[in-house]
């Protein structure tokens, strides 16, 4: 292939009737300058690993691979391009390099084994339905995210919660369209992703803290001023909310975990989650 080729359109070679896997017998993926371009014709299965000097997916490249069920992209990769796992089933463990900057359109589409995904400190586009339709049930944003699409949760259905560590990113009003389950958002008061609009009705904001805040003397979370926040504190939240103690000024300001200016349920699970 000459040098001067800069760019291979979608399924230029599927189905063209060469066996590509007599010129690669011992790799299921096929590489250009470092790309891996993978055609949908491809039967890959099990784990795939992809080779250290990758520095990106082109689009499409293992679409509708149903039986691939792990996928491991080295540090060296930068952008997942669109559609590069689109309708890939069986893909249940999905290990993201440290490098990687932009997951594409679509990119992990229709994933429906795909529970969970660490997403790395570099990443900072998450372009329209990236992760549409997975089976993802909670995620992390790194802070670094500067933008979410259209859809980019769309339709995930075992979504309960999420935690959003960027505070100026662009989320668009319908990330998180059809995510019905979620039902605790955790992000930093005051941030884009403080929006009840963007989420279910039934979804709970939940404050994360820049820093440690005072309640007078007494430390946030520290209700019963024991110098330490644990399962105790819980029970006098619950208590008060019960009516069955009444907490002081002071403990009220350290019981209200989340910033939001009441005490209840809410503080008791944010203490519970930093256990």
């Amino acid at each position: 292939m000459p040098a001067t080729v800069t760019s291979i359109a979608e399924n230029a070679v599927f189905e063209d009737g060469y066996d590509y896997t007599d010129e690669y017998p011992d790799d299921d993926v096929l590489y250009f300058k470092n790309w891996a371009i993978v055609s949908n014709g491809y039967d890959i299965s099990g784990s795939c690993e992809l080779k250290a000097d990758t520095v990106g997916l082109g689009d499409w490249a293992f679409s509708l691979c149903e039986e691939l069920e792990e996928i491991i992209i080295p540090d060296s990769v930068k952008r997942i391009s669109e559609g590069a796992f689109y309708g890939c089933t069986g893909l249940s463990s999905v290990q993201l390099g440290s490098g990687i900057e932009e997951i594409g359109l679509q990119a992990f589409d229709g994933c429906s084994s795909l529970t969970d995904i660490a997403l790395p400190d570099s990443l900072k586009i998450l372009r329209d339905w990236a992760f549409g339709e997975c089976g993802l049930t909670s995620v992390e944003i790194p802070s670094s995210v500067e933008e979410m699409e259209d859809s980019v949760f769309y339709g995930c259905e075992d979504l309960t919660e999420i935690t959003i560590l960027c505070k100026d990113a662009y989320i668009d009003d319908y990330a998180f369209d059809g995510c019905d389950s979620l039902e605790y958002v955790y992000c930093y008061k005051g941030s884009t992703a403080d929006n009840a609009d963007l989420y279910p009705e039934n979804a709970a904001i939940i404050y994360l803290d820049d820093e440690e805040i005072d309640g007078g003397e007494t430390a946030k979370g520290d209700v019963n001023g024991d110098d330490s926040v644990n399962r105790l504190d819980v029970v006098y939240i619950l208590k008060d909310i019960t009516n069955l103690v009444s907490l002081s000024d002071e403990e009220k300001a350290a019981a209200d975990v989340n910033g939001d200016g009441n005490v209840d349920i809410l503080d008791t699970i944010q203490i519970l989650k930093s256990l």
